[in-house]
Parts: structure tokens; C-alpha cells; sequence
């Protein structure tokens, strides 16, 4: 298919929206909703969170059953005093308190996979929210564009009967036609933006993205923000905590673990008396000593304890640089509204009245159309500039509100 055909298409869904258009809030909830990526986060820290309850299980018990000093030269059960059949069973106990550190890493890590999951969010909605101002900014300009085309073919058709009756010069007619047909260059310009703002949202929405309501500006509050909150930073805290589990896990493994066993022998035959031989039951305990093995204990302890520096550090780190960039938005953004009063309050008006006086002077044939065309220009620029304004308020505000995890 030709591409300006495409575009055409695409633009179409811009250009009209149809009755039950989607909000951006509600395209914000379905690409949410649909995202694979999200997903898969959850999904890994469902798994996360089914790990940590079995670790706060103890290994299961061992069953150990077998014949103990059964002669071989008769296999005869009475033979020997201490032949028997043995049955028992043996529980190991963890060192120390490491079942519920490992608990702790493992939930800890599950959360931070939560938190992660919230990160992806964030940025999905902050993508959607910019290609949403790409697409209005696109429209906005477009309507212009075209309500201004009309007042210029106007202006062309009457340079072109005053330069047919002498009442202009040809340099007039040429010039009116050339305005025009830089609008026109424009407007496919424009179409071309639309298109490919559209085509960027279906990213993330889909087909719906033909039907949005993007006829004004969004409402992007940008209130007090709290970095401490921004997914970034609450991964880092998840896996600062989860590095602390392991600190806790390490100091456990100089205590010895244990293992209790309780065995039930049964013998058979008499004793010297003529009296039957009676049962015999066993326990024992079992546990470490730790002897060769607290150089290792040391390193593992003190990677443990430098990994959660590190991690500390990072969030640091993390937070002066958002910090940062909520400075520059916010110093951005009130450059941008002090500009944009400027152009409603100031500008905007004075190009309308410039325009306006140019066609009472064109009319009353004391000015060429030279003059009415330059004030026809400067407001359709003006006004561009002032949409440009609106959309990078916009873009500022949706940086905020990425910044503060929302």
C-alpha cells in the first residue's frame, strides 16, 4: 500500500473521533493490561513468593531400615546376641536461624520483582502519555493548518483577480501562492507525524489506537513527589534487604547444624538365662564442628556485608540522580508556562490584531497583499509555537509524574 495512503488512513482516526473513543486513561489501562513484559514479572514473582513459604519448611525426615551383625557363616538369627532388624529415622535441623534469613532473601526478592513489575508500568504509561501528546500536538497543528489554508486560497484567489485587473503585481500572486503551498507542504508533514504517533501508541494499545480521543491537552498533575517511592529506588530497598537476609544467612553458618536419629532394633533367640533376648532401641545426635571451615564462613560473611554496601551505595546514587532530573523538570517547566502566558496574554492577541488591521488596510487598498500575507504567516506560526509549548508542558509533565511512580 502507498504510504501516503497509510498515513491518510492513520490520520483519519485523528482527524475523527468516533462516539466511546478511548481516554487516555483508559488507553494507559490497556496497554498496562496487555503488556507482555508485566506479565512475565508477576509471573516470576509469584514464583518467588512459592519459593520463600517451602524454604521455611525443615528437609524432610530420612527412613533408615537394614540388619545389623547378622552372622554370615549360618545366617541364623539366634546365632548372635546382637543380630537384629533395624528400623529408624533421622530429622536434620538447619544451622541456627538460616531457614527463616533464607525466607526473608527469597520474599525480599519476590517483592523486588513486584517492585520491578511497577517499574515496567511506569514506563509504559509514560510512553503512552508521550506518544499521546505527539498525537494531539499532531492534530492541534493539523486543524490549524487547515482552517488557515482556507484564508490563504482566499488570498490567492484574490491576488489573483487584482493582478488580472492591474490592482496587484505579479510578485503578489506569486507570493500568496507560495504561502500556500508551504501550508500544504505542512500539512503532509503533519500527516506524517500523526501517522507515526498513532502507529507508535498501537504499541502499545493495538488497533485501538485508531480511536482515541485526543482533541485537547491532558490533565497531567504534577503535585508534591516522593522519590523514595519511584519503582527504580524501591527495587533497590527490596534488594537491599534481601542482601541484609543473606548478611543474617552467613553469621548462621558458624552454628553447627544438627541431626537427631532414633532406631528401634528387633533380636530374636535366647539369652544364656533361657529368657528371650529383648529389643533394643538407639538415639543419637549428630552435629558440626566447625573447625576447618571458618576462613570460608569469614570470606562468605564479608561478601555478604560488602554486597549490601554496594546496594546502599546504589540507591544513593539513584536517588541524587532522579533528584536531579525532577530539578531540571521542574525549573523546565516553569519556563515553559511563563512563555506560554506570554503567547496567550501577549503575542497570540497582537497577531490576530496585526492580521485583522492588514485586511482593513488591504480592503481599503492602503496596503499590499504583501503585508496582509506576512501578518497571515506570523499568526499561523505563532500559533504552531504556542501548540509546540503546550506539547513540551505536557512531556515535562509526564516526566513528573514518572518520577513520582504514577
Amino acid at each position: 500500500m502507498n504510504s501516503s495512503v497509510t498515513a491518510i488512513g492513520l490520520l483519519a482516526a485523528i482527524v475523527t473521533t468516533p462516539a466511546g473513543a478511548l481516554t487516555l486513561a483508559e488507553a494507559e489501562a490497556l496497554a498496562l493490561a496487555r503488556d507482555p513484559a508485566i506479565a512475565a514479572e508477576d509471573a516470576r514473582s509469584g514464583a518467588l513468593s512459592a519459593a520463600a513459604e517451602a524454604a521455611a519448611y525443615w528437609p524432610d525426615p530420612k527412613l533408615r531400615f537394614g540388619a545389623i551383625a547378622f552372622p554370615v557363616d549360618s545366617f541364623d538369627r539366634d546365632q548372635e546376641p546382637m543380630t537384629q532388624l533395624q528400623l529408624g529415622v533421622m530429622q536434620s535441623f538447619p544451622r541456627g536461624n538460616s531457614l527463616a534469613h533464607e525466607q526473608e532473601r527469597l520474599a525480599a526478592e519476590a517483592a523486588a520483582v513486584g517492585e520491578r513489575s511497577r517499574g515496567v508500568a511506569n514506563d509504559r504509561r509514560r510512553a503512552v502519555r508521550l506518544d499521546w501528546i505527539d498525537g494531539v500536538l499532531a492534530r492541534r497543528v493539523l486543524e490549524l493548518l487547515e482552517r488557515n489554508r482556507e484564508n490563504l486560497e482566499v488570498l490567492v484567489g484574490l491576488a489573483e483577480d487584482d493582478y488580472a485587473t492591474g490592482r496587484a503585481r505579479q510578485q503578489d500572486f506569486f507570493e500568496a501562492t507560495l504561502e500556500l503551498s508551504r501550508i500544504e507542504e505542512r500539512i503532509v508533514a503533519v500527516e506524517q507525524a500523526a501517522a507515526e504517533a498513532t502507529a507508535r501508541l498501537a504499541t502499545w494499545i493495538g488497533a485501538t489506537a485508531n480511536a482515541v480521543d485526543n482533541r485537547a491537552w491532558p490533565e497531567l498533575a504534577t503535585g508534591n513527589i516522593e522519590l523514595a517511592g519511584h519503582p527504580s529506588v524501591a527495587v533497590l530497598d527490596r534488594a537491599i534487604a534481601a542482601a541484609e537476609a543473606r548478611v543474617g544467612f552467613a553469621e548462621e553458618q558458624y552454628r553447627p547444624a544438627f541431626a537427631v536419629e532414633v532406631a528401634y532394633g528387633d533380636r530374636t533367640g535366647q539369652g544364656p538365662d533361657g529368657s528371650a533376648r529383648s529389643d533394643l532401641v538407639f538415639g543419637m545426635v549428630t552435629m558440626d564442628v566447625p573447625l576447618f571451615g571458618r576462613k570460608r564462613e569469614d570470606r562468605k560473611l564479608a561478601a555478604a556485608k560488602l554486597d549490601a554496601e554496594g546496594l546502599r551505595h546504589d540507591r544513593s546514587d539513584q536517588l541524587r540522580r532522579l533528584d536531579a532530573r525532577e530539578r531540571e523538570a521542574r525549573a523546565g517547566l516553569a519556563r515553559i508556562e511563563a512563555r506560554i502566558a506570554l503567547y496567550e496574554d501577549r503575542l497570540l492577541p497582537a497577531a490576530s490584531d496585526s492580521r485583522i488591521a492588514a485586511l482593513e488596510a488591504f480592503t481599503a487598498s492602503v496596503s499590499d497583499l504583501s503585508d496582509l500575507l506576512r501578518a497571515q504567516v506570523t499568526e499561523i506560526e505563532l500559533a504552531a509555537e504556542a501548540e509546540q509549548l503546550h506539547a513540551e508542558r505536557s512531556r515535562i509533565a509526564a516526566e513528573l509524574r514518572w518520577l513520582g511512580g504514577y
